[in-house]
């Protein structure tokens, strides 16, 4: 698990790419491109001190892991989150907070969200198919949202990435379109 705060970064049993993560407050693996090989191993940190605490990790994963980042813009394969209808059974307009259903293990997604941003998928979305995924829905309330359950180990097809499409446009009538754009990257590097 991993923690960053404005002055102080903690994590502890960390690959390489989480460290480098938390040191750079980057959210994204997705959205990171790394050299071919990374230092193997977990690592724990902890970076606390009034100012520069990320810095100073970067420092230091400079110094150890042989490693520094940068933004820049990359033009990558990306997915597209649209809007296809409305209405969906499976994404409605939030009314209140209610207690977050949590996920089952096995399961691909999450099944059910209440009162949360679009942008929650985004996130899970970037996690499931290591890819960007662009937000072009306009929606900008909280909704409840809801997925059916579907297992890893049955029910899919040789390319989730279908299944997954079938249903965001049925469930949450939203569409998800294979594309290529530019998207601001975390861009790993070695230093030898």
């Amino acid at each position: 698990w991993g923690t960053i705060q404005s002055n102080a970064a903690i994590g502890v049993r960390m690959s390489a790419d989480y460290v480098v993560m938390s040191a750079y407050n980057w959210s994204s693996r997705a959205r990171m491109i790394l050299p071919d090989q990374m230092p193997p191993g977990q690592f724990d940190f902890i970076a606390k001190q009034p100012d520069g605490a990320l810095e100073a990790l970067q420092a230091e994963i400079k110094k150890k892991l042989g490693l520094v980042a940068e933004r820049e813009m990359v033009q990558t394969n990306v997915l597209i989150l649209r809007l296809d209808h409305t209405n969906a059974p499976g994404l409605t307009p939030s009314l209140r907070p209610v207690a977050q259903t949590q996920s089952r293990p096995g399961t691909v997604l999450p099944y059910r969200y209440s009162f949360r941003r679009i942008g929650i998928l985004v996130t899970i979305l970037e996690s499931q198919f290591r890819l960007p995924v662009i937000d072009q829905t306009g929606l900008t309330g909280t909704y409840d949202i809801q997925f059916p359950m579907i297992s890893r180990a049955t029910n899919l097809p040789s390319d989730p990435l279908e299944q997954e499409k079938k249903i965001f446009i049925e469930q949450l009538g939203l569409e998800l379109v294979e594309s290529n754009a530019p998207v601001e990257m975390l861009v790993v590097k070695k230093i030898n």
